[in-house]
């Protein structure tokens, strides 16, 4: 048989045999316990000393990060947790999952864990946590729904202080995933998001993760413009990383929602993971169309077509807003609570990222350790909320021929 046809024939089959070696491993019963912030963190403090996790060769290693690695292969896949609000989020997954990288048990592309957790994937593995001081001090004013202090046009803070430290492990990647939670913020029927900008490359990522029930096309509200803030993923855009947001909305806490959370972030994990494997590098065209050339195509395909700037905290929408929620042309979102004036959606479609952002308050401290009364106390400022870019956006459902 011809190479030119021998080629996409054997990287299919290596991915229908990658698929059923994922089913095994997806299969496996999980239980959650419940732990508290506090203890994940412990878990996964204990994870860093163990001496089969390598971490980084940096002489300063990145807080909250751990690596994995296989051989000295160029493949290096990075994955962040970030905290939204006060739940638990994707702490769990994270922790878990490498507890299981930890094991004995894990295949990828048909080879058990061989020590290093890793199965087959020779490369680089890193989690980390992308802003821990929302669990770990539990701080008013640290970004609750991502870190947007990338680019050269964020205030310094301590947002700013962690995506310095972040853009280590950005900038060394070849493929990035951004994990989040979050709780009851969806319709009941939907529960995981990934979004980015459409091209060839990222869509064809996109059909080899497989297991993500909606895909979002962000292109007319992703920014790579480095003197502006910037997303974790869209700083990893601008330096030319496929990046993906991946976004799950467990309606509660409960172990079911945490186990099936859990197992989506574990499939596309897996996934990038046994792709990257069969490509040259993370951008290779021919590559992922060889891998994906069997695959079936994606059918629940979104694209931003409006996003509302956030002007101020006067800007309020009204309760009960959520995501994929249908919207008509004209109705009602929100009100300007100075001016009063309604804020109406401009075009039909379904929301997508509704806010709902109080503005920064200010906070009473003792001056001294032994003051008790209250003219003992001085007023100080409490630390600037980074506010967000939009206040919703408005997708649209198109057909695949469309992009």
């Amino acid at each position: 048989m011809h190479n030119l046809f021998r080629r996409p024939l054997i990287a299919a089959f290596c991915a229908l045999i990658s698929a059923q070696v994922l089913a095994e491993n997806i299969a496996t019963p999980k239980t959650f316990n419940k732990k508290s912030f506090r203890e994940y963190f412990l878990e996964f403090r204990e994870l860093r000393k163990e001496n089969s996790f390598q971490l980084r060769s940096d002489a300063d290693p990145v807080p909250f990060s751990i690596t994995r690695v296989k051989n000295n292969s160029a493949r290096n896949i990075v994955v962040g947790c970030v905290l939204k609000g006060r739940e638990m989020g994707c702490v769990p997954s994270v922790v878990e999952l490498f507890k299981e990288f930890a094991g004995v048990g894990l295949n990828v592309d048909g080879k058990k864990n061989d020590g290093n957790g890793l199965g087959g994937y020779e490369g680089r593995l890193t989690f980390f946590f992308a802003n821990p001081l929302t669990a770990t001090q539990q701080a008013t004013g640290i970004q609750d729904e991502a870190i947007k202090s990338f680019g050269s046009g964020a205030e310094q803070s301590d947002e700013k202080t962690r995506a310095e430290q972040l853009k280590k492990l950005l900038t060394d990647a070849d493929l990035f995933i951004e994990v989040s939670h979050h709780q009851g913020a969806a319709l009941d029927n939907v529960k995981s998001v990934l979004s980015f900008p459409f091209t060839n490359i990222t869509y064809m990522w996109a059909k080899y993760f497989r297991n993500v029930q909606n895909i979002v096309d962000i292109t007319k509200s992703n920014s790579v413009d480095a003197t502006k803030p910037m997303t974790m993923t869209e700083y990893a855009r601008s330096v030319g990383i496929p990046a993906f947001s991946l976004e799950l909305f467990p309606p509660n806490e409960s172990e079911e929602a945490q186990m099936e959370a859990f197992q989506t972030t574990k499939t596309v994990v897996m996934r990038a993971m046994q792709g990257r494997g069969h490509v040259p590098d993370s951008k290779n065209l021919q590559g992922l169309r060889d891998i994906t050339s069997e695959l079936p195509e994606i059918k629940q395909l979104y694209s931003v077509v409006h996003s509302e700037p956030f002007t101020g905290f006067e800007l309020k929408l009204k309760e009960g807003l959520k995501n994929f929620m249908p919207v008509k042309a004209g109705e009602v979102l929100g009100v300007h609570s100075e001016s009063q004036v309604e804020l109406k959606a401009p075009v039909d479609g379904f929301l997508f990222h509704p806010k709902y952002v109080n503005a920064p308050v200010k906070q009473t401290t003792p001056a001294t350790p032994d003051a008790q009364a209250d003219e003992d106390k001085e007023e100080v400022k409490a630390k600037p909320v980074n506010a967000p870019k939009y206040l919703y956006q408005i997708i649209q459902f198109k057909r695949l021929e469309e992009f």
